[in-house]
This record gives C-alpha cells, sequence and structure tokens, in this order.
C-alpha cells in the first residue's frame, strides 16, 4: 500500500481524535454533571489507557510482521468504543471505556513510525514522519474547524446532543481510518483447537506479561535512556497539568461557548499545521536539542505569567491566553518531532520499538498523573495554582534536558 492512503488515514484519525479530545472532558462537566475534577480523571484513565497500550506496543512492534493489520484493528475497535460512550449514563462506565479507547488507540502512531524507520536512510525517516504527523496536524484542524460549524449551524439541538453528534462524527472518522489501512490477504485467522495451540498461547500470554513488567523497569535502560525519560516525563507532566483542564478552565471561568472552544483548537492545530510544514524543511538533526530545551522554557513562562493574570485579572488577560494557546500550537512539532528522533537516534535499531514504546509510555504515564492532580488543584486550590506549578515544571523540565544533552 502506498504513503498516501497512511497519510490519508492517519489525517482522518486526526480529525476523530482532536475531537474526541475536546469533548471528552465537556461531555462528563455538561452531560454527566460532573465537575472539573472528575473531567481531569476522564483524561486522565484515557491517558492511562494510552499507557498500556504503549507499554504493550514496545512489546509486540518489534514482532510483529504487518503492521497494517495492527492499525486498522486499532481504528476499527476504536470507531466501536466512541460510540458506545455517547450512550452512557453512567460515570463509572464512561471512566472504564476512556480506559479502553485509550489502549487501543495507542498502538497505531508507534507503529507508523516504526514502519517508517524500517524502510528507509535517516533522511527518508525525518521527512515520512513529519508528513505523517503533518497529515495528522490538518486533519486535526479540519476535524475541529468542522465540529465547530456543525455546533453553529445546528441550532435545533441542545448541548448534550451536540456532543453526542460529535462523538457520532469522530467514529465515523476512524472507520474511514480504519477501511484506508485495509491490506488485501493482510488477514488470515486460522483456529486449531487442540490442547499444544492451548498450551503454547498461555505460555505466550505468560511471557508477554513478564516482558511487560521488564519495560516498565526503567532500570533496564541504558542512563541516557533513563534520564531522557524522566525528561520527557516531567515536561510533559507540566504541561498537562493545563492542558487536561484547559476546555473546563475556559467554560468555567470565561463562560465560553463550545463553538469558539472549537474554533479556539483549530486556531492551536492550524498554528501547528505551519509548524510542521517548517519542520519538514529541516534536513538536519542540528537544531534539535535547541528546539526541544527552548520550547519547553518559553512554554514555561507563558504558563506562569497566565497563572499570574489570573489572579490580578489583567485586562487584557483573555486575549493573552488565547494568543498563547495557539503559540502552544504552533511549537508542538518543534518539541515533538525533534523528541522522536532523538529517541531513535539514541538506540539501536533492532530495539527502536521498545524505545518508541518507553517513550510514548513516559509521556502517557505524565498525561495520567497530572490529569488526577490537576483536577484536584484546580478544584481546591484554584486555577492559579495549576498554571504555575505546570510552568515551573516545564523550565525545571528544561533544565534536565540540557543535562541530558551535555
Amino acid at each position: 500500500m502506498g504513503f498516501k492512503k497512511w497519510f490519508i488515514s492517519f489525517a482522518l484519525q486526526g480529525a476523530s481524535i482532536s475531537l474526541f479530545n475536546i469533548v471528552i472532558s465537556l461531555y462528563v462537566v455538561v452531560a454527566l454533571r460532573g465537575n472539573v475534577q472528575s473531567a481531569s480523571i476522564a483524561v486522565a484513565l484515557f491517558s492511562f489507557g494510552n499507557l498500556l497500550g504503549s507499554i504493550s506496543a514496545s512489546i509486540i512492534l518489534d514482532r510483529i510482521k504487518r503492521i497494517s493489520v495492527l492499525i486498522y484493528t486499532s481504528f476499527f475497535l476504536a470507531s466501536f468504543i466512541i460510540v458506545l460512550m455517547a450512550f452512557v449514563k453512567s460515570i463509572f462506565i464512561y471512566y472504564l471505556f476512556s480506559i479502553i479507547l485509550g489502549n487501543v488507540i495507542s498502538f497505531t502512531g508507534p507503529a507508523m513510525t516504526l514502519h517508517l524507520s524500517k524502510i528507509g536512510d535517516e533522511g527518508f525517516v525525518r521527512r515520512q514522519i513529519n508528513n505523517l504527523n503533518l497529515f495528522n496536524s490538518v486533519g486535526s484542524t479540519f476535524g475541529m474547524l468542522f465540529g465547530s460549524f456543525v455546533l453553529t449551524i445546528v441550532k435545533s439541538l441542545n448541548d448534550i446532543l451536540k456532543l453526542k453528534m460529535i462523538f457520532f462524527i469522530a467514529s465515523i472518522l476512524l472507520l474511514l481510518s480504519s477501511f484506508l489501512t485495509i491490506e488485501r490477504g493482510a488477514l488470515k485467522v486460522k483456529v486449531i483447537p487442540n490442547l499444544r495451540t492451548t498450551k503454547i498461547l498461555f505460555l505466550k500470554v505468560a511471557n508477554f506479561a513478564s516482558e511487560f513488567f521488564k519495560v516498565v523497569d526503567l532500570r533496564n535502560l541504558p542512563r541516557n535512556m533513563r534520564l531522557i525519560t524522566m525528561a520527557v516525563f516531567m515536561a510533559f507532566f507540566g504541561a498537562n497539568l493545563v492542558f487536561s483542564i484547559f476546555t473546563v478552565f475556559l467554560k468555567e471561568v470565561f463562560k465560553v461557548s463550545s463553538q469558539l472552544i472549537f474554533l479556539l483548537y483549530s486556531a492551536n492545530s492550524f498554528a501547528g499545521n505551519i509548524a510542521f510544514f517548517l519542520t519538514g524543511k529541516l534536513r538536519t538533526t542540528k537544531y534539535d536539542r535547541l528546539f526541544i530545551r527552548y520550547v519547553l522554557f518559553l512554554r514555561g513562562m507563558l504558563f506562569i505569567l497566565i497563572g499570574i493574570f489570573v489572579v490580578f485579572k489583567i485586562d487584557f488577560m483573555k486575549v493573552f491566553i488565547y494568543l498563547s494557546f495557539v503559540f502552544f500550537g504552533f511549537t508542538w512539532p518543534f518539541l515533538y518531532i525533534p523528541l522522536t528522533l532523538e529517541i531513535t537516534n539514541l538506540t539501536p535499531h533492532k530495539e527502536r520499538g521498545k524505545a518508541l514504546g518507553i517513550f510514548n509510555m513516559s509521556i502517557n504515564f505524565a498525561v495520567i498523573l497530572a490529569s488526577f492532580v490537576a483536577g484536584f488543584i484546580a478544584l481546591h486550590l484554584g486555577y492559579f495554582a495549576t498554571f504555575i506549578i505546570g510552568g515551573t515544571l516545564l523550565v525545571l523540565g528544561e533544565r534536565l534536558f540540557s543535562r541530558v544533552f551535555s
């Protein structure tokens, strides 16, 4: 299958997941009558599912022969789960589906990155990974713009039904992604019910469980990988203290409509598209480490400033927050692409699947903890504390990266 179908598939996935990431917390507040803490728990559990999937991916990816089977199966299951979430009335069942969905969808990104890393030199891999993320980012932008458009023109439905409609749209987009990644003859299932087959399956499951816990034990990693994993964790923990409650923050503090929230996220994503285009022009890793450090420092300082503006209620605070959020979208590719390449360059070719799994594991573990903590801090200490702590951790993460790269 040509790259064009892969890229279109991931553009649709980007549109779907961007829609879901916006409504996952809003749905808790609007439809399930939760608060900022329960909304952040839903985000945390979705990330917990991502974490479990990332650990599993680090074990499976280096062994699987047909990447497309894993990808289109993940897309299909995720599509089905999103539909179920739109009918959930219990917040605890909603939490459970959040975990399952996060687990299922987490395989796709690392799987495609690994596929690309095996079929070309470093320059080719950089260009294709950047193109993949560019398509994904463009898809995210169009998905959020479409979501905003739908919510604006549909006047006859209440907020709950509008959010349910977003779930359905996200599900359909993932279903189309699944169809695009199917290859003829890719899936052949053969069932032989006998004792020997059952024993082999049991041993494989036991071996998988053993390796699962080995991945979590960071003592198995080289020193430079341990340090960069710690730096990634700190940086993403600080960032997601803010991002996991940002939609609820806009809704509760500024009474921003769902339509405007979608537009803000669209602008954030569009800025990311421009940045992905710019990073795609780079043909060297010469400046990657500087990009990582500068992005972390600037984001951290902006978080701290937003926290100060919230306390002192400075007039231009709202405009500053909107512009900062767009800037966060623009800087994302200058952080994520260099980080991904640093991870692959620091590990042997045969262990890149494991390294990418650990990289995503550290990100998801950070998002999980940040989401749980962010809701508690915002509810009991206020949004000011959330922004200040998040910004400080980003600055400290930049310092740790400087130590890794020295």
